[in-house]
């Protein structure tokens, strides 16, 4: 029996100090432990160290519990970790992505820019041929519109 409570407190301590998976001891399994120990032989003074047992075992799956719930909490601790670097990843990426559009419009901003900056040297390249063609057809409405007239 005793070496039943010293492989259970063995257990508990290698449960407090190591990250146990909540899964590792299963409810069923504590319970399992706790009848073990009313089944094994009782020794002389029986009923206190029945009571000792259940209360050591009743602190044992305390710990184990609390062991459990402690990598409950790291691997929620860990699980927010991984979510914040996502979202660190996404807003790289969104960033990213951004900077990219505004490149690009930027470049047709000066495409645009750099067109309308040809168009208007070409005009004013050949003033000549854009003064004769306005006066020609200032000149037909002028005599458009005195055969109208007419």
């Amino acid at each position: 029996m005793e070496r039943m409570v010293a492989e259970i407190r063995l257990a508990a301590k290698q449960t407090a100090s190591e990250p146990v998976k909540p899964k590792d001891l299963t409810e069923n399994e504590a319970q399992q432990m706790v009848t073990d120990i009313k089944a094994a032989p009782e020794s002389e003074d029986s009923e206190t160290s029945k009571e000792l047992t259940e209360q050591e075992v009743h602190r044992m799956i305390v710990e184990m519990r609390q062991a459990a719930e402690k990598a409950d909490s790291e691997e929620a601790a860990e699980r927010e970790m991984q979510r914040m670097v996502d979202e660190m990843k996404w807003a790289t990426e969104e960033q990213v992505e951004e900077e990219a559009e505004e490149r690009a419009y930027l470049e047709r901003k000066r495409r645009q820019r750099r067109r309308k900056i040809e168009r208007s040297q070409r005009r004013s390249k050949s003033p000549s041929r854009s003064r004769s063609r306005s006066k020609s057809h200032s000149g037909r409405k002028s005599r458009n519109r005195s055969h109208s007239r007419r």
